[in-house]
């Protein structure tokens, strides 16, 4: 891998960009791709894949590789994420939390198989939509949350209190978020929720806290954990619970992954399911606000390759 192609968020930090290219070895040939937006980021990453680069790097933040991973015509390009991001939820996962991580990834130049999931929902000019994803998405109280993020009151208390900002609005999300009616076919049958979250993930932690312990990101399956049917108290005790990594065993939570104790039906593998939801419903890609109310869930198992320090 010694061209490495660098498709970089121009709203990101260029000096955290900079420490990465000043610790790479200089055996490495290496050519940015700045974006100006998220339609740019197709047209950027388009370019370098043309330049027939040996390896991709998402510098960025999790929506931004979002969009690089969409902007794939094929998959055989492998990729890399530079945390460059808020969250980082899914460079985290493969162990790349820092610039030195990155560049220790690249020197070991371990591949592993990711598996991502494909979505339909309804975008923000109502129009249907189709992408896929390797990290989290979901409505209700996230997408409400990843919402907020938008206004501008928001974005001027952040600068004010910094990552403070993210507790206090993911408070006023829980407590605010309407509840949904929501029937989900599993590939063994349907149930019916009142939905307050739902939420599909490859990855363990969203924003530092922990939501689905067992996720992995190459393992044919996908976690999803449900919060329905609750009152204002209920929501009090799970969002406490959420906080000491306690909420799975919660009786108005159900949690769904390769073990089948975690959740009253019995269900695990999961690979597909169907969503009918009664009406416009936040819908989030990747910590993005996306659109509106999804209507399923594919995995496409071991699809795409990254680098990683750590096998999840």
């Amino acid at each position: 891998m010694k061209k490495i192609g660098i498709v970089f968020n121009g709203s990101k930090s260029r000096r955290k960009l900079q420490n990465f290219l000043d610790l790479l070895p200089k055996t490495y040939e290496t050519k940015i791709f700045v974006t100006s937006n998220v339609d740019d980021i197709t047209l950027q990453t388009q370019k370098a894949i043309g330049w027939e680069c040996d390896l991709l790097v998402s510098a960025g933040g999790d929506g931004t590789l979002l969009y690089v991973i969409n902007s794939l015509k094929d998959f055989q390009v492998p990729l890399m994420p530079l945390p460059l991001g808020t969250g980082n939820d899914f460079s985290s996962m493969l162990g790349i939390r820092s610039m030195e991580e990155a560049v220790a990834a690249l020197e070991k130049q371990t591949l592993t198989k990711i598996d991502l999931v494909e979505t339909c929902y309804s975008g923000l000019n109502q129009q249907r939509q189709n992408k896929i994803f390797c990290s989290t998405a979901g409505v209700g109280i996230f997408a409400n949350l990843f919402r907020q993020e938008n206004f501008l009151v928001v974005k001027m208390l952040r600068k004010i209190f910094g990552n403070l900002m993210n507790y206090i609005c993911f408070v006023v999300s829980f407590f605010i978020t309407r509840h949904v009616q929501c029937r989900v076919h599993f590939e063994n049958g349907k149930q019916d929720f009142l939905l307050k979250v739902f939420e599909v993930s490859n990855v363990r932690e969203c924003g530092g806290l922990v939501f689905t312990p067992c996720a992995n990101t190459n393992n044919s399956i996908f976690d999803l954990w449900i919060v329905s049917n609750t009152n204002v108290f209920d929501a009090a005790r799970i969002f406490f619970k959420i906080l000491l990594q306690k909420h799975i065993h919660d009786t108005k939570v159900d949690y769904f992954c390769h073990t089948e104790k975690y959740n009253r039906y019995g269900l695990s593998h999961l690979t597909n399911i169907q969503l009918e939801i009664t009406q416009n419903y936040p819908f989030h890609l990747h910590g993005e606000f996306i659109g509106y109310s999804p209507e399923y869930f594919k995995l496409l198992p071991h699809k795409l390759s990254f680098l990683a320090l750590l096998d999840n």
